[in-house]
């Protein structure tokens, strides 16, 4: 058996010392990490929201032009039929 080593506690201190910078400086970095993905979210949520806005404006923009425009064509119709009755000259 090979004889031991003196000192092994020195770099496993050093190693330890430099470990935790190393999860400190990753947690930092995580954090803000996190930070701007909560901010990305809260953006795409308000986006979300102003597009939903608009787009329930635009349907029922549609929706009372379909309207308009059956009125429109019931009233052409009841004309049409009108001047088709015998007694319209």
């Amino acid at each position: 058996m090979p004889p031991k080593k003196k000192g092994g506690t020195a770099p496993a201190k050093l190693a330890d010392k430099e470990n935790l910078v190393r999860a400190e400086t990753e947690i930092l970095a995580l954090q803000r990490l996190l930070e701007t993905r909560s901010h990305e979210a809260i953006e795409a949520r308000r986006s979300e929201r102003m597009w939903r806005e608009r787009m329930d404006a635009f349907t029922k923009a549609l929706e009372s032009q379909k309207e308009d425009t059956l009125d429109i064509t019931a009233d052409m119709l009841r004309q049409y039929k009108a001047m088709q009755a015998p007694g319209w000259f």
